[in-house]
């Protein structure tokens, strides 16, 4: 097999917000616990990127995490259960981080920071007013 070496390497995406499909599965932890993994796939110059996310039972974090993205959706987090399916085609925006590893076996990855509904994001980005007046470039 013939290949090329620089494949090989890990591709990471900037750290930013960007729009999101997501899918999910419904799995079980290497512990037991029940798990629903959410991968949001993303595009970055054309090409699509998916970053998964994990949610345990068990883990208060994963919880409070999936409490977030629930309310995101309008998914009821109090309902006490959740599927795969009330996350699979929805929409949604992530901000996207770098994961340092601090194991030299494996590389930086790309996680999921923050999930906001559509018209939020752009306003946590920080982004810029538009200009008013004669100040407009064009």
């Amino acid at each position: 097999m013939k290949y090329n070496p620089k494949d090989g390497d890990p591709i990471l995406l900037p750290e930013k917000w960007y729009d999101a499909t997501l899918t999910a599965e419904e799995r079980v932890s290497s512990k037991g616990n029940d798990m629903i993994v959410v991968t949001s796939r993303v595009y970055h110059d054309g090409l699509p990127v998916d970053i998964l996310t994990y949610f345990v039972t068990g883990n208060p974090s994963s919880i409070n995490r999936l409490k977030k993205l629930c309310a995101v959706l309008g998914i009821n987090f109090d309902a006490g259960e959740v599927t795969a399916d009330m996350f699979s085609g929805k929409g949604c925006r992530v901000e996207v981080k770098i994961q340092k590893s601090t194991d030299p076996q494996w590389d930086d990855k790309n996680v999921v920071a923050y999930f906001a509904s559509t018209g939020s994001a752009p306003a946590a980005m920080g982004s810029p007013p538009p200009p008013e007046g004669d100040d407009v470039p064009f």
